[in-house]
């Protein structure tokens, strides 16, 4: 499988700090969040020390919204599974994915629609193609 991240122009650290931010915002960071982050560290080729810094300093890296729908949406589905990798959904994950979708120029109803699927999916396998049908049911 490609990495969606490979060719999207953007500040990757932008992009961890934004991983950590979604996984601090419940003041419970699990271990399988923690590693999600560590892979997309490698993913993204971040230095330890720089993701280090990152988790004591995310607001240093603020939001940059790519330009393309597509990188947007990479980045949206990206926080879905965050939030979801360690079988809960909180309040603080809701209202912060929020915040994010509207950033990133995500209407809320389908921000709204892709935490149900995810939280209805919990501790379960997701079907396949199920997160592109509901994003193309919002698509013009």
């Amino acid at each position: 499988m490609s990495d969606p991240f490979e060719k999207m122009r953007y500040n990757k650290k932008s992009l961890l700090a934004l991983f950590v931010m979604m996984s601090k915002s419940d003041d419970d960071i699990d271990d399988s969040e923690k590693q999600f982050i560590e892979d997309m560290r490698i993913r993204l080729g971040i230095s330890i020390e720089e993701l280090d810094h990152i988790w004591k300093n995310e607001e240093d890296y603020p939001l940059e919204p790519p330009k393309s729908e597509k990188h947007r949406m990479t980045i949206m589905i990206h926080l879905l599974y965050l939030i979801a990798i360690d079988g809960v959904i909180t309040k603080e994950e809701r209202d912060l994915m929020h915040e994010v979708g509207l950033k990133l120029a995500i209407k809320p109803s389908l921000t709204d629609d892709l935490m149900n699927t995810m939280e209805e999916h919990l501790n379960k396998e997701l079907p396949d193609g199920l997160i592109a049908s509901i994003i193309a049911k919002y698509q013009n």
